[in-house]
């Protein structure tokens, strides 16, 4: 096997260093060798930020019962600066083989309407129930919201966006 591989490459076998070096650079460094796809603006080469901005804490979690979830503040203290009320959107489905649950929902699988569906709030209040989406506002730090009827033999996917009162900053939660 060595014979042949000396064979077919020609006798001495070297380290090539830049064999690849067209397709995996290191970041900030620039290749003698141009690379094939879209260029930047102008043909100017993107500049890499220095320092990366630490990411947001999330302010909402969310935790799986067996037939529903509760959604809660993220930490003990983590509603405490933040500026109320904060509207809540809950998007539920159940989850398909391979394709996106949200987009495949079907009004047969479930309504949130239904008086299957128990609902419990402590310090928020309901704004939309409908289909597969709900709605509720956030009105004290201590918060606690649950809601129970699902179908436990399938599993359910929860979509969870909210948004401050004062900063309109959106937070998604997957």
């Amino acid at each position: 096997m060595v014979r042949l591989l000396d064979v077919l490459t020609g006798g001495d076998q070297k380290r090539d260093f830049k064999l690849l070096s067209k397709y995996f650079s290191a970041p900030g460094s620039f290749s003698a060798v141009k690379a094939k796809g879209k260029k930047s603006q102008k043909g100017r080469a993107v500049p890499i930020p220095g320092q990366i901005p630490p990411p947001q804490a999330k302010l909402l979690a969310i935790e799986s019962l067996a037939d529903g979830c509760r959604i809660r503040p993220a930490k003990a203290d983590a509603l405490g600066s933040a500026k109320l009320p904060i509207e809540v959107s809950v998007e539920f489905a159940y989850e398909g083989l391979d394709k996106d649950a949200f987009n495949e929902y079907d009004p047969l699988d479930f309504d949130l309407a239904d008086k299957a569906f128990s609902i419990t709030v402590n310090g928020c209040i309901i704004k939309e129930q409908t289909m597969n989406r709900l709605g509720f506002v956030v009105e004290k730090p201590d918060f606690d919201f649950r809601l129970t009827g699902f179908d436990k033999n399938l599993r359910l996917r929860i979509r969870l966006n909210y948004k401050e009162a004062t900063d309109a900053a959106t937070f998604d939660a997957q």
